[in-house]
């Protein structure tokens, strides 16, 4: 008699802080949009983050273009 049982597979990811200076905030967000550019496909939640994480290095560096 075989009895199945629930595995937790639930994983938390790490969370970084990162301090980077308008440069780099300009390289990655460029980076970004160039990889989404060129992005061939996959998961769906892929496509998802790399669009999220634009949006974040945008805001970070029209934040400095607009305290300037």
């Amino acid at each position: 008699d075989l009895h199945q049982q629930s595995v937790n597979y639930s994983y938390v990811h790490p969370m970084f802080d990162l301090s980077i200076d308008d440069g780099a905030a300009r390289i990655i967000r460029d980076a970004l949009k160039q990889y989404k550019k060129n992005w061939s496909g996959g998961r769906p939640q892929e496509q998802i983050d790399i669009e999220f994480l634009e949006t974040q290095f945008n805001r970070m560096v029209l934040e400095v273009e607009l305290d300037a």
